[in-house]
């Protein structure tokens, strides 16, 4: 009887840790199912709406609306007017002196990873040469970005720069530089608000440009977001 007590007690107790491994592993398989998270974007101007007639016409809510159609994946916008590759570099950078800009934590990679993101898009137009940042520091940021996302296994999208009617030479000269820069640097990971958009002369053709010579308008966001869209990140996000 006391074999017998005892062979029963061990069945009962390797019963137990089995059904409870399995409902750990159940929890875990329930847990990995539509969990993907969103897609960040970190931007200024443009990525923020500025330009269009609604906030529903920016390329930004019309890419939410399309991920809302055809997959689960939500988008979170931190994007601000005005800033710049500095602003959303992450927390505990240091900026260099003399530059009135400071990294803004609530809208900048390191907050766009608390959101545990399947992506980040980066949409950074033109105010970086409107402040006559060299390329080199453009790209120095830009890499900086993409490095602290990967460490946390987030996939990085870059906007190439958009034209923009700059008084000063140099700013336009800046803008086609970085151009080829982010295109030769980042191959597959860049997203095109260039061509079709320029003309020549690196300023916004006409039927694109609300009004001010910076921010495109109606029917250019709507192509904007057709660039985005072309990336297919949803289908990425697949099982």
């Amino acid at each position: 009887m006391k074999f017998n007590f005892n062979f029963i007690l061990i069945i009962i107790l390797l019963t137990g840790l089995s059904c409870q491994s399995l409902s750990t592993i159940r929890k875990e398989q329930a847990m990995d199912v539509g969990q993907t998270g969103p897609i960040v974007v970190l931007g200024s101007s443009t990525a923020a709406g500025w330009g269009v007639s609604t906030p529903d016409s920016s390329w930004v809510k019309r890419y939410q609306k399309y991920l809302n159609k055809t997959s689960k994946l939500a988008l979170i916008n931190l994007a601000k007017g005005g800033y710049t590759t500095y602003q959303i570099l992450p927390t505990g950078m240091s900026v260099p002196a003399g530059l009135d800009i400071r990294i803004d934590s609530s809208r900048n990679v390191t907050k766009a990873l608390t959101y545990h993101p399947y992506a980040i898009i980066i949409n950074m137009p033109s105010n970086d040469a409107a402040h006559n940042f060299p390329v080199s520091i453009q790209l120095t940021n830009f890499d900086t970005i993409i490095k602290n996302a990967a460490t946390q296994g987030v996939k990085t999208w870059i906007c190439t720069p958009q034209p923009r009617n700059f008084s000063k030479r140099s700013q336009v000269n800046l803008q086609f530089e970085l151009l080829d820069s982010i295109e030769h640097r980042y191959g597959d990971s860049v997203i095109d608000f260039w061509h079709g958009f320029a003309m020549e002369n690196g300023f916004i053709r006409s039927e694109f440009d609300s009004g001010d010579g910076i921010h495109m308008n109606d029917l250019g966001h709507r192509l904007l977001v057709e660039r985005v869209r072309a990336t297919r990140l949803e289908s990425l996000a697949t099982p």
